[in-house]
């Protein structure tokens, strides 16, 4: 199931940062944020589980360990999952 959240990721692609910037339409529960490689193994989780508000949410998301490459974002609530493609350079 779609959701219905302007979600922006800037710079895309980013080398050491990128800012993720969402917002969510009503409230929501249980709100995981994750990345995951192209082998659909989770390689970071920035949101575990979170009940936000209605409103505007950022995050920064950070390299750290990731190796350069293309990665899949996904924001994933209890109306539906959005996914992004990230791209580390």
């Amino acid at each position: 199931q779609s959701l219905n959240i302007s979600l922006n990721l800037f710079p895309n692609p980013f080398e050491n940062s990128s800012e993720l910037k969402f917002y969510l339409p009503k409230n929501e529960n249980n709100v995981k944020i994750s990345i995951y490689n192209l082998m659909g193994q989770k390689v970071r989780e920035i949101e575990t589980g979170k009940n936000l508000q209605m409103g505007t949410y950022t995050y920064t998301i950070n390299r750290e360990q990731l190796s350069s490459g293309i990665y899949q974002l996904q924001l994933k609530t209890e109306s539906g999952i959005i996914n992004k493609q990230i791209v580390i350079q």
